[in-house]
C-alpha cells in the first residue's frame, strides 16, 4: 500500500505542470449508449456530424498516440491501484470537493457570458455545499435543484463569436482546438490554486490526485470508446468537439443547465 500511494505521488507531481489549468474530462463526453430497443428493433441514432479544420492533423496524430501510451501504461494502472485504496463514495465525494473549489472559474465566466441567474445558483451552490457538505465533499444544493453548469473561458470565447478555428491535440490534455487552448490561459487566471500559499510539492500533488482520482471513476470507458471506433483519434476529436459545442449552447442559453 505505501508503495501505491508514493507512485501516485511521484506522478501527481511529474502531472501538475501540465495539467495545472485542465479540468478533468467530463463523463458525459462518452459516447450516448444506444437507445431502447422498440419493438425488437434496436435503434441507434447517428451522432451529429464535426466540421473542424485539421491542419495539424499529423503532429496532433502523433501527440495522440503518446497520450495513448500514457494513458494505458501510466495513468489507468495508476488509477486501478488508487481505487483499490479509496472506496468509491471516498472518490466521488473528492471529485465533488474539486469542483466546489472551481466554482469562481464557473462564477465569473457566468457573469462573462450574461447568465446572472446562473451565477446566483453557483453562489448558493458554494455556501450550500461549503455549510452543509462539508466544505464540497458532498452536494446537498443539487438536491435543492441548485445544479451546476460547466463554463470556462473558452466557451465565454464562443459565445462572443470566436469559433474553434482549427483542431488540437495538447500532450497529456488531449484533444482541444485553437480557441479552448486560449480559454485555458484565460480560466488559469481564475484558479484558486494559483493563488494558494503552499508549496510546490503541496500544489502538485493535489492537482495531480485529482486527475488520478477522475480517472478512477470512468476506468474503462476509455478503451470502450477507442475498441468502438474505426478510426480512435477521429473519434475522439468529434467527441470532444460535439461537448463543447453543447456547452457553447448551454452558454447562449440554448439548454438548460446540466450537472457537471
Amino acid at each position: 500500500m505505501l508503495k501505491i500511494r508514493q507512485c501516485l505521488f511521484h506522478i501527481a507531481v511529474a502531472l501538475s505542470p501540465i495539467l495545472a489549468f485542465a479540468e478533468p474530462v467530463d463523463s458525459s463526453a462518452a459516447p450516448a449508449r444506444a437507445a431502447a430497443p422498440e419493438m425488437a428493433q434496436p435503434r441507434r441514432e447517428e451522432p451529429p456530424a464535426v466540421e473542424i479544420a485539421d491542419p495539424l492533423q499529423p503532429v496532433n496524430r502523433a501527440v495522440f498516440a503518446f497520450n495513448d501510451r500514457f494513458q494505458r501504461w501510466l495513468l489507468e494502472p495508476a488509477a486501478r491501484g488508487y481505487a483499490r485504496v479509496v472506496p468509491e463514495p471516498g472518490r466521488r465525494g473528492l471529485a465533488n470537493m474539486f469542483r466546489h473549489l472551481n466554482t469562481p472559474t464557473r462564477l465569473a465566466n457566468c457573469l462573462l457570458q450574461g447568465e446572472p441567474k446562473q451565477a446566483v445558483v453557483e453562489v448558493e451552490r458554494f455556501i450550500v455545499n461549503s455549510v452543509f457538505g462539508v466544505l464540497g465533499f458532498g452536494d446537498p444544493a443539487a438536491d435543492r435543484g441548485l445544479v451546476s453548469s460547466p463554463r470556462d473561458f473558452g466557451q465565454t470565447l464562443g459565445v462572443y463569436g470566436l469559433p474553434p478555428t482549427f483542431a488540437i491535440t495538447w500532450p497529456l490534455l488531449g484533444a482541444s482546438n485553437l480557441r479552448d487552448s486560449l480559454g485555458i490561459v484565460g480560466d488559469s487566471f481564475l484558479d484558486p490554486w494559483r493563488y494558494a500559499r503552499f508549496g510546490g510539492g503541496v500544489q502538485g500533488g493535489a492537482r495531480g490526485t485529482r486527475i488520478v482520482n477522475d480517472t478512477s471513476l470512468r476506468l474503462g470507458l476509455y478503451e470502450r470508446i477507442k475498441q468502438a471506433a474505426d478510426d480512435p483519434y477521429i473519434e475522439f476529436r468529434n467527441q470532444y468537439e460535439r461537448r463543447r459545442q453543447g456547452m457553447f449552447e448551454t452558454g447562449r442559453g440554448g439548454r438548460a443547465p446540466q450537472p457537471e
